[in-house]
């Protein structure tokens, strides 16, 4: 799916969802190209109208690179990811959106949609002015500042289901939960080690090495970097929290496992005696005290149940359970 916008005179000039009407607008005017899902016509299109260079091309058409900042001679490529996280599957999954930023253009492609982009589309729509007319560099960092707020609530979600968890944990520890906090425990890690380079290419842009990031601007992208540490602090927070989770469903697990243990100890130990007086008058002798009696087996049975009373009642005054 292509979506274009072409800027001009304070205003969008036409917008495009094919790439050939649009040629003709592609080296006079502000544009934004979108591409959700590129195919290889499309890929044409850019190298022939773009002159980019073949290997941002693979980039941006293969699977899922880390992310980056490129220099070539007339634009700079990005890669950047966005994320999602399925709370019911504890999953966290990254989409990929490469970044092509010339003096005049922005061209992003993604294969799925994106919020921040979708977002920016919509303004481009109400207040050009804002988005297009403030240059290309102003508009990558809009659609860079929208992916890395859309952490905050993610990195929220996460804590959410964390909490919930040590709740479920401590009532009753079981397995689901332990598949949960390691399926949590490796979406954590998968962000962090998307964050780091995501944080180093922020970094590189907001120091003013590139040129076609104009100097006034230096201090948003420095804003975007900003956020994007306290996310990655936030992140070691949350993975302290499944490492004490972990610790907790561990120790409910064994905590249970010795209050069953008492439980079977204190009932064997009750048994015992019972099981050495049935072993007793067990044995084949002609002589057993009581055995003549014609109520002996009854009174056996009462003395045996009496010694099981007291002692449960010894090991109750003890509170050994």
């Amino acid at each position: 799916m292509i979506r274009a916008f072409v800027y001009e005179s304070n205003k969008i000039l036409k917008e495009f969802s094919d790439l050939e009407s649009l040629r003709p607008h592609c080296r006079k005017n502000m544009l934004w190209i979108d591409i959700e899902g590129i195919e290889g016509h499309e890929l044409q299109f850019l190298k022939e109208t773009f002159d980019f260079h073949p290997l941002s091309l693979e980039d941006s058409s293969g699977d899922i690179s880390s992310p980056k900042v490129e220099h070539y001679p007339n634009y700079l490529f990005i890669v950047f990811h966005a994320i999602k996280f399925d709370a019911d599957d504890e999953k966290l999954t990254t989409i990929e959106v490469d970044i092509f930023l010339g003096k005049n253009y922005v061209v992003t492609v993604h294969k799925s949609p994106v919020r921040s982009i979708a977002w920016n589309l919509e303004k481009c729509r109400r207040t050009p002015e804002l988005t297009l007319g403030m240059g290309s560099d102003f508009l990558v960092h809009n659609i860079l500042d929208g992916m890395v707020d859309h952490y905050g609530p993610v990195c929220e979600e996460m804590d959410d289901v964390i909490e919930l968890l040590q709740d479920e944990v401590m009532v009753d520890p079981d397995v689901p939960e332990l598949r949960s906090i390691f399926a949590l425990k490796r979406s954590i890690m998968y962000l962090r080690r998307v964050m780091v380079p995501q944080r180093d290419t922020l970094n590189q842009m907001a120091r003013g090495d590139y040129p076609l990031i104009e100097r006034k601007n230096l201090v948003y992208f420095r804003d975007i970097y900003d956020h994007i540490n306290r996310h990655y602090e936030s992140t070691e927070n949350m993975r302290e929290l499944v490492s004490s989770t972990l610790e907790l469903y561990v120790s409910s697990v064994a905590n249970r496992t010795n209050d069953v243990m008492r439980v079977l100890t204190i009932v064997a130990t009750i048994m015992l005696p019972l099981t050495l007086i049935a072993s007793i008058y067990g044995m084949n002798f002609h002589f057993i005290p009581g055995a003549q009696d014609e109520y002996g087996f009854f009174w056996v049975l009462l003395g045996m149940a009496l010694l099981g009373v007291i002692m449960f009642w010894i090991f109750k005054k003890k509170k050994w359970f």
